[in-house]
């Protein structure tokens, strides 16, 4: 009887693991380059770089401003796919040396439990993640990431060079809180400028 449990615990763990790797991937951007520096670009910003690249622009002044406005969208989007790529990272070594854990015959069933455990963690966040990232866009943030750990929730939004005010980050907070049992202190929200 036990073992029918051990197996419906591993295999709801799979499952949730499955879903959180699922949501990733579906959220995740898909079209990738590399230009000839090695920095990763989106295939957005190329459109839209080849765009502005092919666009006659009225005076330099405005060719310059658009040429700042560009960098300075670029470096943001940067920052937001760095912490990403950071991110998951992390969460794949962590999954992976969990993986190890599971799979080591020598190892007694108490470790492999806690292994699965964190694991099961692992994926719940991933999906907080996903979720809260997905909520912030269609609240109108043209980008951003979100971390959870075990202490705190991270979240890094654009803020276009205005500082955040109180009523847009009670509302990033409101909308964790929904999607995470937090408490409002645990939240930090970091400015991209």
């Amino acid at each position: 009887m036990i073992i029918g449990k051990r197996h419906l615990i591993l295999a709801a763990l799979v499952i949730a693991l499955g879903a959180a790797v699922y949501l990733n991937w579906q959220f995740a951007p898909t079209e990738e380059m590399i230009d000839p520096s090695g920095s990763t670009l989106m295939a957005d910003s190329l459109i839209d770089a080849e765009y502005a690249a092919t666009t006659p622009v009225s005076s330099s002044a405005d060719a310059a401003a658009m040429d700042e406005e560009a960098v300075e969208a670029g470096r943001r989007q940067n920052s937001f796919e760095k912490a990403r790529k950071d991110r998951d990272d992390t969460r794949r070594e962590a999954l992976s040396t969990l993986r190890e854990i599971i799979d080591d015959p020598a190892l007694d069933n108490s470790q492999k439990t806690e292994a699965v455990n964190k694991s099961a963690a692992i994926a719940a966040a991933m999906e907080k993640e996903a979720a809260i990232e997905t909520l912030l866009k269609a609240k109108g943030y043209s980008d951003c990431a979100v971390v959870i750990s075990d202490a705190e929730v991270n979240i890094i939004v654009p803020t276009g060079g205005e500082a955040l005010t109180s009523s847009g980050a009670a509302v990033i907070r409101d909308l964790v809180i929904g999607q995470i049992d937090v408490m409002p202190g645990s939240i930090k929200i970091i400015e991209v400028k």
